[in-house]
């Protein structure tokens, strides 16, 4: 009896090791590197989102976005990658950059309540960009960017 009270309580440990240790590999998984950004008047801090998982996830599931803070997308070559709003539960603005240089802008782009990939709505750019940053809807309004603006890394 004595033996199997012991046994139980091995398993027991060995599973919660088990459980920790996932959950802190879920938290590094969806750990975004930051850094902050001038466009325009206004600096941004932003979440990197440069792996295929990270872009993939990008703000799906959050609740919202703080004033003056994003998600930028780095791509390693240049074309016109589309965004979409995969379990988005607020609007953005997107804009896209070539290098430094805004090339497109979509403003006030709504939450889709569609459940499979399909049937999102795809936003394109109308050239080619290597950085996508995603901002909280309305700051494109409060903040007049145009193109050929200049984004900075600071």
């Amino acid at each position: 009896m004595k033996k199997n009270k012991k046994l139980k309580k091995i398993h027991i440990i060995i599973l919660a090791l088990f459980f920790v240790a996932y959950v802190f590999l879920k938290i590094n998984y969806i750990r975004y590197p930051k850094a902050d950004l001038m466009l325009g008047e206004q600096k941004i801090e932003v979440q990197i989102a440069r792996t295929d998982e990270h872009r993939y996830q990008g703000l799906s599931g959050r609740d919202y976005l703080l004033e003056n803070t994003g998600m930028l997308f780095v791509f390693d070559e240049a074309d016109q990658y589309a965004m979409v709003m995969r379990d988005m539960n607020f609007p953005i603005d997107i804009v896209w950059f070539l290098n430094n240089k805004v090339v497109d802008m979509a403003p006030n782009v709504p939450v889709e309540y569609v459940r499979d990939d399909s049937e999102l709505i795809r936003y394109y750019p109308r050239t080619k960009a290597n950085y996508v940053l995603e901002l909280p809807a309305g700051w494109l309004d409060k903040n007049p960017i145009k193109i050929d603006d200049e984004v900075l890394v600071l």
